[in-house]
């Protein structure tokens, strides 16, 4: 990317800005795989004095996810330490303006040893989590009382499970699966 005409370019989420060995990654920007990426709606600012960018946002009123917000998404895929979610809104179901990427891994979903997150959550459920890193991907945990899956579908034939006690049940097929449910686990109104 040639200097001069990198503060003309309007970058958006996810637009690659440089590679670290060129800038470091500052304010508005994230890295991944040695690739620094923008974070917000802007244009790059470069310090060479320190050979840092930053995307400087052309609109304050630009909401991302930040450590410490609850926030509501779609479990997409799965690994047997890591599950990937589609953040879609904040906790009073505010919806963001593009869905954001969000990372469970094992050791957020119980204070205990887990060996596999299949226990706690599936490919499908709606997730209320909280968000534990400042930049995308998004790290979450459901450690917390109040977190966890708020929406579940059977895995064996779709249709959505009806809490009972500590369990979820199909009420089509009477499969019976374990998830660490929220306690607001189907009362939410905002999907």
């Amino acid at each position: 990317m040639r200097l001069e005409n990198i503060s003309k370019l309007r970058l958006v989420p996810g637009d690659e800005v440089c590679v670290v060995e060129e800038f470091l990654p500052g304010r508005g920007t994230y890295e991944v795989e040695g690739r620094v990426r923008s974070a917000v709606i802007g244009y790059p600012a470069l310090n060479l004095d320190l050979r840092v960018v930053e995307v400087k946002c052309v609109n304050n009123k630009v909401r991302l996810p930040a450590a410490g917000v609850v926030v509501y998404g779609f479990v997409t895929s799965m690994k047997e330490d890591y599950a990937l979610i589609k953040i879609f809104s904040d906790s009073k179901c505010v919806k963001y303006p593009t869905p954001f990427t969000g990372i469970l891994h094992v050791s957020q979903v119980h204070d205990k040893y887990v060996k596999s997150i299949h226990d706690f959550v599936k490919p499908g459920d709606l997730l209320k989590a909280k968000v534990v890193s400042e930049s995308p991907p998004y790290h979450l945990s459901i450690k917390e009382r109040q977190l966890g899956v708020a929406v579940a579908y059977c895995s064996v034939c779709g249709v959505e499970l009806i809490k009972q006690g500590n369990v979820l049940t199909c009420p089509n097929c009477k499969s019976v699966e374990s998830r660490k449910v929220s306690p607001e686990y189907g009362s939410l109104k905002c999907v």
